[in-house]
């Protein structure tokens, strides 16, 4: 089973701040054609422009992200999160839906824990018992349900699958 990021969000703001900053270019290019009068007008309308054309940009690049998440009954194909590992169910000591306390809530991270001994890529973000724990996603940025996601995760992770929280 694949589970896929839910990008939309992001291209949509993204089409909306580029749309914006075009608007904006053109409106200003005109008042810089009818004169001097409108400068600070025109100067406003080419700084607001070319600051949501630079957003546009940066939304629309943080679609691009790679990322794969391969759940079968042998193991587990990962590239999220700045975590790229390919293995067996063996070299996982656990998965695990951790939730992490923000000022304006609570987030319910996915987590791959792999012991020391397993090669990934990607810097680990959470520890616990000597194991190092690798954030994958945000629950809520995937496609699937939490509970069609949790569903999958205790059919093909079985008892790997721990989770304080409900996904």
């Amino acid at each position: 089973m694949e589970l896929h990021r839910d990008d939309r969000g992001s291209r949509k703001l993204a089409g909306i701040a580029a749309g914006y900053a075009l608007a904006a270019l053109l409106v200003g290019g005109v008042f810089a054609l009818i004169g001097s009068r409108l400068t600070i007008i025109t100067v406003l309308l080419w700084g607001s422009g070319g600051f949501f054309l630079l957003v546009g940009a940066l939304l629309f690049l943080s679609t691009l992200r790679r990322f794969q998440f391969v759940l079968s009954e042998t193991g587990l194909v990962v590239h999220a999160g700045g975590c790229d590992f390919e293995g067996t169910w063996a070299e996982v000591d656990g998965i695990s839906v951790e939730p992490v306390v923000l000022p304006n809530g609570t987030q319910n991270h996915l987590v791959l824990w792999l012991s020391d001994l397993v090669p990934a890529q990607g810097r680990p973000r959470f520890s616990a018992g000597g194991r190092r724990g690798h954030r994958l996603i945000e629950i809520s940025e995937l496609v699937e349900s939490p509970e069609q996601v949790a569903d999958a995760l205790r059919r093909y992770a079985g008892p790997r699958f721990r989770s304080p929280v409900t996904a």
